[in-house]
């Protein structure tokens, strides 16, 4: 398989014409045992209702460092897969999790594309007006369809092979996936999902935010990606629920 070594940053990272600080520093999450002011809401429904563990609590403290909206890899120009970086925070991460982290990651890879934030759209929707609630279901559908979309056409410009399927010391948790890894599907329809129910719900921002970080870690902890696709995902997810949301607000008056 070829691998595009240069690739044009743009095609994944649409905020990088913008002046942002993409620095390495730790998101604001508190140690294990900090008591949290939000309480885990219990989801409504058919979506999520059998997770036993709050999606937006710390899961993976040996990653607690890695904010993926704001992690770059040392070399922009390059792949991820053609960094050794890359590959050392993925093994790292890999032999220090415990078993209970591993289940929370494989749960997550399985719920945290679309079940997970349709739930917390039915949750949001819940204490909305009819109308409200039925925009907001809709909204949170339609920006998860077109992170997804964006995913797709990005993907086959990179032709990045997944942590696991290059290196033999990384191992391949659950079923694995198909197509290539540059950027993450996961990563980017979280992001969308969490950016855009933040603007709808503001007071539960933050937590949507942390369970899109929970859901962009366990990609790195399943061996699916490199952190370097799940940054690139955040912030592809991010720039496109923005987008979403302000021409929602044109064509409703809102």
């Amino acid at each position: 398989m070829g691998i595009s070594i240069r690739r044009c940053w743009k095609s994944v990272n649409p905020l990088s014409n913008k002046s942002q600080s993409m620095s390495r520093s730790p998101p604001a999450v508190p140690p294990r045992g900090t008591k949290r002011v939000d309480t885990f809401r219990p989801f409504s429904g058919k979506a999520c209702q059998h997770l036993a563990f709050d999606p937006a609590q710390e899961q993976f403290p040996i990653l607690r460092w890695l904010d993926p909206p704001h992690f770059q890899s040392r070399d922009r120009e390059l792949l991820p897969v053609l960094q050794r970086s890359e590959f050392k925070i993925t093994r790292e991460a890999q032999a220090a999790v415990s078993s209970a982290e591993r289940e929370v990651a494989l749960t997550l890879f399985q719920v945290g594309m679309k079940e997970l934030w349709l739930g917390y759209a039915v949750q949001v929707a819940e204490s909305q007006d009819p109308d409200a609630a039925s925009m907001t279901v809709a909204l949170v559908t339609a920006v998860l369809d077109a992170a997804a979309r964006a995913v797709d056409v990005a993907k086959p410009k990179n032709e990045e092979p997944r942590p696991f399927q290059v290196n033999g010391r990384i191992k391949c948790l659950g079923t694995a996936p198909g197509g290539t890894s540059h950027p993450s599907g996961h990563s980017a329809m979280s992001y969308a999902a969490a950016t855009i129910l933040g603007e709808l719900c503001p007071e539960r921002a933050e937590e949507f935010l942390r369970a899109a970080r929970n859901v962009a870690l366990s990609r790195v902890i399943c061996g699916h990606h490199f952190a370097g696709d799940v940054a690139a995902g955040a912030r592809l997810g991010i720039s496109l629920a923005q987008a979403y949301y302000r021409t929602g607000r044109k064509l409703t008056g809102r």
